[in-house]
């Protein structure tokens, strides 16, 4: 009986409980709508926040959201595509407007309508869109470690690629920077600051001078950031000083602000440790550097803006380098040591300024002074030895002294147009372009031969100068005009020209007396090129757009006139031709997509090919032009496939290449008894190329380990002429990695990268083979914990397989480094270990066309460093 009126009575307080806590709710209902049209807008996000709640909702369709609260006030931040963040204060008992208006803002994003959203990825019509927070990263991770787990999203050969595509421009919050130009400045904010990435195809809204590619030549892709809301207020970077032992000092700087009406990036730096601080690898010889790099925006309205961009870059390198090279003849093999120290110092400052100004629906962008300098010394010891057969046949040193100075200008006009109706666009640009550059080189070789043993040595001295002065003066222009004839039909036309002038001029001046300042000018080997080049290149295009595919196909027409003449020569080439495509691109889903390129291309020639000039500024190997060289012309065939898997983040990438050319511009090379190579540029037909790429990435156990798998074939054949004798190099090369990150927790990262290449060459004709084979390994373990604690090794070794006695020690490299968090996370304290093995070293092998080389080249050594960074907003 007491166990029923207990329990009775605790069901009777349960539900005064809870009817207490439901008649305290309310149902907040509100619409999202635009403030000029009053058009709703779907799928916004938004972010609601009260004493008791804090959710992450999206608009429906009809544009509106609903959520139920007993907070007396809640904070409401509405984020959408083209209209920005806005945020809005809401008292769910006394507000009775339940619409709530937002402005436009004039961003150069596609108007796109969501399609789906699964597990931090949102498909739009053009783009691909990932929350950040959907991807792991540890508690340090900055904006480029974020962006390489990016599904899809790579970096190869410094540029930032997304499924095989180049990304040729990156925004922050809708402003607009070079992508080359803003990753070092990424890498100093933590990725905990970023809300969004969307990969953007969108119509192409800028022009850089040069030809349009065809067929995708008027979209690009762009890379979008987005900050979280705290974010949009701070300066955020750091900054770092370090000392180390063996004189190593390195110190930078970075600050970073993004907001609506104002934006600026500031970067410097100076390290004389190869960069190794910052996590990459050392390189060769013992390099210093110092830079400043400076971007600044401000929106004067909203439709005018102003810029300004500054660099400053300065560079010193010295390498000691010895070289074992084999030199592959039908007759045999050629093989030389060599040993050579360079010095290289160079300066460089540059300047732009801009303005765009947005009229109704038009952009006016100007880029004035594009004003660059650039000053520098080089210097270059070689001590060489040829033998043939085992035997020496000659011997000598060289030495080269540069000293090149050039200036540059550049004034530059984009008008992009939104085109009313049916929709289209217009872009035209305008270019004009300037250089002075001059080169002051003088060389001195002496070399002493062994040519039988029935003949005495012979002793050859030379001495010479070679001033160098050039001169460009060009006019450039571009045109993509798009229209849509309907909602399925769009037409495509595109053009760019130029019409320029290049002066140089070579004087030789021979020493008379070696040691001694007696100089003579040698009309032989002096000349005056002037060259004039009026080309246009042109390409028209329909688009037929289906409900899951479009097709693409056209013609480009290329007209050139180029002249040169010399005092004692004149060459002229002309070129007409015409360069079909098609492009098919199938989306039989959202997440995957397959297209289909054949493309005609062509590689125009320069008067200096063409004009009877010899280069004699290297005595050990002399270069001659060809006054009958054509132009090369080529087929190339691009299939490609790639999926996105929603689930499990998963991203599968394949792309097959082949490439057919005719009148390929190679190589006739032969050798005289010094072992001095003589060249020429020859045409000849025969050029094959086949490229396989195929790259896997996913996340597995929960999005804690990321495993990626890439791998890369290419077979080529290219025509040469060799001592006379004409032959095909068939060189193979394979290429594979694969890729681990473990995250456990936010506190510890592990990775491990293996890879390995293999790279074949065979020469027609001949039992002459080059192989290379070679294996990579490289582990990472990052901890960090939430006192502070941070402790960091990065081990890397690469294995060659085959090389001589001398060269084959394997480069292995061990660093760690351990550090604490300090002033409440705002500033660490680091202790750096680089090379702990002290194994490190610049052994390589690389093969070319008719060689194979080994290499040594010193380094920088083992050293400890202390470090203090300050952190800016992170």
């Amino acid at each position: 009986m007491i166990n029923w009126k207990l329990k009775t009575l605790l069901s009777i307080l349960l539900v005064i409980a809870i009817s207490g806590n439901l008649l305290g709710q309310v149902k907040v209902s509100r619409q999202v709508v635009d403030s000029a049209t009053h058009a709703p807008i779907a799928y916004a996000d938004i972010s609601v926040r009260g004493k008791t709640i804090n959710t992450i909702l999206s608009t429906d369709a009809s544009g509106r959201f609903e959520t139920i609260t007993r907070d007396s006030a809640l904070m409401v931040v509405i984020s959408a595509s083209g209209y920005g963040f806005f945020n809005y204060r809401i008292n769910p008992y006394s507000d009775t407007n339940t619409i709530i208006l937002i402005p436009k803002k004039l961003v150069n994003l596609r108007e796109v309508t969501v399609s789906a959203n699964f597990n931090g990825i949102r498909f739009r019509k053009d783009t691909t869109e990932f929350t950040a927070d959907s991807i792991p990263q540890r508690y340090s991770a900055d904006v480029l470690e974020l962006l390489s787990l990016i599904p899809g999203l790579s970096f190869a050969n410094g540029t930032m690629v997304y499924n095989g595509e180049p990304i040729e421009y990156i925004q922050v919050e809708g402003n607009e920077y070079n992508a080359t130009t803003i990753i070092p400045f990424l890498k100093s904010i933590q990725a905990k600051n970023i809300e969004k990435i969307q990969i953007i195809d969108r119509a192409r809204q800028q022009l850089t001078v040069g030809p349009v590619k065809p067929g995708n030549g008027t979209r690009e892709n762009i890379l979008n950031i987005t900050l979280k809301t705290e974010a949009k207020s701070k300066i955020l970077g750091d900054a770092m000083v370090g000392v180390g032992t063996d004189s190593r000092l390195t110190g930078k700087f970075s600050a970073n602000k993004f907001q609506e009406k104002e934006q600026f990036m500031l970067a410097g730096k100076y390290d004389n440790t190869n960069g190794v601080v910052d996590g990459n690898t050392p390189g060769a010889g013992e390099n210093k550097q110092g830079e400043f790099n400076g971007n600044y925006s401000r929106n004067l309205d909203k439709n005018n803006k102003l810029g300004i961009n500054i660099k400053y870059n300065q560079t010193s390198q010295q390498q000691q380098r010895d070289v074992l090279r084999n030199q592959v003849l039908p007759t045999g093999l050629l093989t030389s040591q060599s040993s050579d120290s360079t010095k290289i110092d160079n300066k460089k400052f540059s300047l732009n300024l801009q303005s765009d100004n947005r009229i109704s629906k038009a952009i006016l962008s100007r880029t004035f002074g594009g004003f660059s300098t650039a000053d520098g010394t080089s210097s270059q010891l070689n001590q060489f030895q040829y033998l043939n057969a085992g035997a020496i046949t000659s011997s000598g040193r060289t030495s080269q002294y540069d000293r090149p100075k050039e200036r540059s200008a550049s004034i530059t006009n984009n008008l992009f147009i939104d085109l009313p109706g049916k929709g289209g666009s217009l872009i035209f640009a305008l270019n004009y372009e300037g250089k002075n550059a001059n080169h002051n080189n003088e060389y001195f070789s002496d070399i002493i031969s062994n040519i039988s043993d029935s003949l005495p040595p012979k002793e050859d001295i030379v001495r010479r100068r070679n001033p160098v002065s050039q001169q460009e003066r060009s006019f450039n222009w571009a045109i993509i005009y798009n229209v849509n004839l309907s909602s399925k039909i769009a037409l495509s036309y595109s053009q760019t020209g130029a019409i320029g002038k290049e002066t140089q001029t070579f004087n030789t001046f021979d020493n008379l007396e070696p040691g001694g300042d007696s100089w003579k000018l040698n009309d032989s080997l002096s000349a005056d090129i002037v060259s004039r080049d009026v080309s246009s290149i042109s390409y028209l295009s329909a688009a037929l757009k289906l409900k899951n595919a479009d097709i693409s196909a056209g013609s480009g027409f290329i007209y050139r006139h180029l002249t040169g003449h010399t005092l004692q020569d004149t060459a002229t080439n002309n070129m007409a031709n015409f360069l079909p495509f098609i492009s098919f691109n199938l989306r039989p889903n959202k997440e995957s997509a397959f297209k289909l390129d054949i493309q005609t291309s062509f590689a125009p020639l320069s008067a200096s090919q063409l004009l009877a000039v010899t280069d004699y500024s290297n005595p050990l190997q002399v270069t001659a032009s060809n006054k009958n060289l054509r132009n090369e012309t080529g087929v190339k065939y691009t299939l490609s496939y790639n999926y996105l898997f929603r689930k499990s983040l998963a991203n599968l990438f394949a792309r097959f290449e082949m490439y057919n050319g005719k009148n390929k511009i190679t190589t006739d090379m032969s050798y005289d008894s010094l072992g001095r190579q003589y060249s020429h540029p020859i045409n000849m037909d025969g050029y094959n190329t086949y490229n396989f790429n195929l790259d896997y990435s996913r996340f597995l156990f929960n999005k804690k380990l990321n495993i990626g798998i890439s791998s890369n074939m290419l077979w080529s054949q290219t025509p040469i002429r060799l001592n006379g004798v004409e032959t095909n190099v068939k060189a193979t090369t394979i290429n594979g990695s694969l890729r681990l990150n473990y995250l456990p927790a936010k506190s510890l990262k592990i990775g491990a990268n293996v890879g390995g290449n293999i790279n074949k060459s065979i020469y027609g004709g001949t039992d002459n083979t080059t192989n290379m084979k070679s294996m990579n390994f490289q582990g990472l373990v990052q901890f960090e914990s939430k006192s502070g604690f941070t402790a960091n090794a990065t081990y890397t070794q690469i294995i060659n397989f085959g090389l001589p006695p001398g060269l084959n020690a394997s480069p292995e490299i061990l660093n760690m480094s351990v550090g604490k968090k300090i002033i409440k996370g705002k500033a660490e304290v680091n202790l750096h270990v680089f090379d702990l093995l002290n194994k490190y070293n610049t052994n390589t092998r690389t093969t070319g066309i008719g060689y194979i080389e080994d290499s040594r080249t010193n380094s920088i050594q083992r050293f400890v460093m202390g470090s203090f960074t300050w952190y800016f907003g992170n």
